[in-house]
């Protein structure tokens, strides 16, 4: 899905935190629904470990997470949260 190199995020969110850690988070929204896409840069092993590291770059290691949601997921997590309320 992701792999379209035209393709670009409808929203881009980049932080770097105190602790050094530069995350990016990708949404990118298409006609049946929406990915997230995680980027994230650390020097700390467990936390990469948790995250799934998928390489090193230098000292950091480099991690990476994408979750996709179809339209009815998305309307039927809306639901749950208003039910929820």
């Amino acid at each position: 899905m992701v792999e379209d190199k035209k393709m670009k995020p409808t929203i881009r969110l980049k932080t770097t935190f105190d602790n050094g850690v530069i995350q990016t988070v990708e949404l990118f929204k298409y006609k049946h629904g929406i990915v997230l896409h995680r980027h994230e840069l650390t020097k700390d092993k467990e936390r990469a470990e948790m995250l799934g590291v998928k390489r090193t770059v230098g000292s950091s290691y480099y991690c990476m997470q994408e979750l996709m949601l179809m339209n009815d997921e998305i309307f039927d997590l809306l639901k749950i949260i208003e039910t929820n309320k």
